[in-house]
């Protein structure tokens, strides 16, 4: 496996563990984190250090309970890293489903920046039995 591909799912496998202190070294310290989320006044998130990213996905992950990796696909497109997941899980509010994709590039086995789109915080469509 590449590097970069193992930072990616070393990230994701720290995210999904909401393990704050092993997803922050996965990061360079001062990596360009990047994140756009639908229905908000300030849809863009932009931070310029690891601890500022992390605390980032902290406020969109560190309530939920259970948090559940669904789905994850971490590959090389050309030189870019896609780092994409899925997540369900619940807070107070009541049971969502959200899915982020990324794109990063890696430096030493860091991410050295992160673009991600978010799906934003959804109530999971439940399949009606036939």
């Amino acid at each position: 496996m590449d590097v970069a591909e193992a930072t990616g799912r070393e990230f994701v496998d720290a995210l999904a563990q909401r393990d704050w202190a092993r997803l922050e070294a996965c990061l360079a310290p001062d990596i360009r984190f990047r994140a756009v989320i639908p229905n908000e006044a300030r849809p863009f998130r932009d931070k310029t250090d690891a601890p500022g990213a992390v605390d980032q996905l902290r406020k969109w992950f560190g309530d939920a309970d259970p948090l559940v990796l669904v789905e994850s696909d971490v590959r090389l497109i050309a030189d870019r890293l896609l780092i994409r997941y899925r997540f369900t899980g619940h807070e107070d509010d009541g049971d969502f489903v959200v899915e982020q994709n990324g794109f990063a590039e890696t430096k030493e086995g860091k991410l050295v920046s992160l673009r991600l789109v978010c799906s934003g915080f959804l109530a999971p469509v439940l399949e009606s039995a036939s």
